[in-house]
């Protein structure tokens, strides 16, 4: 199995979460930032009803594929949709000997028209989700030999993506639940959706405009485009809205006031911070507290990789009940 350190970093925050909230009874998790849905996949194979949304189609795209789907799985007739030579491709051109190679960009658009055209995935969105996650995961294996020039891959592209095929099917689980995945502004879902716990591991002050490369790409990727502003996603409301950019904390904390204003209907709010965000803890914590009295603080040390060295990032939970 093809495994790096960041897989395991999210790993290690979804059980973290998970044993902070180990005295507390729920049955439901909503998590409105959905992002890679590590942490609300984690919920679910722990067997409680999740929900997940996000603004970003590829992070729904994988919502549905490891939170929405209970039973579908990519059989080799699928496997052969995906990857089944039928023409040449030039929808990624742009990415050619920058980020991949002329072999990989080739495959991208394959794969892209492959799923698009094929009625199994146009029918079954679990299964569209499955497909487009084996790409994602893909696209991330190549960035990580990429990074400082293009070179020869260990496994050709068909080897690839067969292996994250293989290991998506493992990963699907039925926890008897209907669970959902949503593609929607989480302002615009937050208050109409009271599960018990809402995880909320909110976008920095950047927004979305200082997102990884990993991110921006499979965002591209999905929309069949070959860049994108991606602080364009979050439309204007003309009252702040996380994941907009701010130049100051206050601007961020008031977007971040009126999205917890929308979820009150939950009964436990697990709050995220890190030095990602951009805001100090106390500033965070304090508007929190504003809004509920803060039952338990948890802080953790967890290793991220970063180019050829490994950064270490504190991370802070805030967990609030509304008794």
């Amino acid at each position: 199995m093809i495994t790096n350190a960041l897989n395991s970093s999210r790993k290690t925050l979804a059980a973290w979460v998970w044993e902070e909230l180990a005295e507390i009874e729920f049955s439901s998790l909503y998590a409105p930032f959905g992002g890679d849905c590590r942490v609300p996949q984690f919920f679910k194979r722990k067997g409680y009803q999740t929900f997940v949304s996000d603004i970003l189609q590829s992070h729904y795209w994988r919502g549905v594929s490891l939170v929405q789907n209970n039973e579908n799985i990519l059989t080799p007739n699928h496997y052969q949709a995906i990857v089944e030579q039928n023409g040449s491709f030039n929808d990624f051109s742009a990415w050619q000997d920058h980020y991949f190679t002329r072999e990989e960009v080739q495959h991208l658009g394959l794969w892209w028209n492959n799923i698009e055209n094929h009625p199994d995935f146009q029918n079954t969105p679990e299964l569209k989700g499955m497909a487009y996650n084996a790409v994602y995961l893909t696209i991330a294996y190549w960035l990580n030999f990429n990074q400082s020039y293009l070179q020869a891959k260990p496994m050709n592209p068909d080897e690839v993506i067969k292996h994250y095929v293989q290991q998506l099917n493992s990963w699907v689980v039925d926890n008897q639940l209907p669970n959902m995945a949503y593609f929607i502004d989480a302002y615009q879902l937050a208050d109409q959706l009271p599960a018990d716990v809402i995880w909320i591991n909110p976008p920095g002050m950047n927004g979305f405009r200082d997102t990884n490369l990993k991110t921006e790409l499979t965002e591209c990727w999905t929309r069949r485009v070959p860049q994108i502003n991606l602080s364009g996603v979050i439309t204007d409301s003309g009252t702040p809205k996380l994941g907009q950019s701010y130049q100051d904390s206050g601007s961020y904390l008031e977007a971040l006031s009126q999205f917890l204003d929308l979820c009150q209907g939950s009964r436990i709010w697990v709050l995220q911070h890190g030095e990602h965000l951009g805001v100090e803890l106390d500033a965070f914590e304090a508007m929190v507290e504003s809004k509920r009295q803060i039952w338990k603080r948890a802080s953790l040390s967890i290793p991220y990789p970063y180019a050829d060295d490994t950064l270490v990032s504190k991370e802070t939970l805030l967990i609030a009940v509304n008794e």
